[in-house]
């Protein structure tokens, strides 16, 4: 993909996996971002499994043959806003949150929210065939990290800043 078509991403963001990130999931995360109006970025640089994988459950959507030329299309996503000072990024809050995922289903197929992350955190694919978004939330229960219901992860229990 030609970089310049891009308006809030740069290749360095995607780290080593810029090459194996399909096109058309690239203009749709954009444009995503265009229209939340926050600043976005992928946790690590894309290392650590925030784009892909090359171990861990085949049937992860991050998951990687180095052996095939499969194109990405899933990245983790933190968006965040400015401190008054704009020396600190933020979390945004839950209804900033519910926001970006009713704008995340125009364009993706899978959709997951991790609200206790030290900013809360989007997954977001697109997976073929897809009919409906597949949306789910991630936890913490009992000092554990536990896949939840869509809804369950929207309580504003798992919200709250200590």
């Amino acid at each position: 993909m030609h970089v310049k078509l891009l308006r809030h991403f740069t290749p360095s963001e995607f780290g080593d996996w810029w090459d194996r990130m399909h096109p058309q999931f690239l203009k749709d995360l954009d444009n995503w971002r265009d229209q939340f109006g926050f600043p976005c970025e992928i946790p690590f640089a894309g290392r650590y499994g925030a784009l892909g994988r090359t171990t861990g459950p085949k049937t992860s959507q991050h998951y990687v043959d180095i052996n095939t030329p499969k194109k990405l299309r899933v990245a983790d996503i933190q968006p965040y806003k400015w401190d008054r000072n704009r020396r600190r990024k933020l979390p945004l809050t839950l209804e900033e949150m519910r926001y970006g995922a009713e704008l995340a289903e125009r364009y993706f197929s899978g959709i997951g929210i991790y609200p206790q992350k030290l900013r809360p955190m989007f997954h977001l694919d697109q997976r073929p065939n897809a009919g409906a978004p597949f949306r789910w939330g991630q936890v913490k229960q009992d000092s554990k990290e536990v896949y939840v219901a869509w809804e369950t992860a929207w309580d504003p229990k798992y919200w709250k800043r200590s």
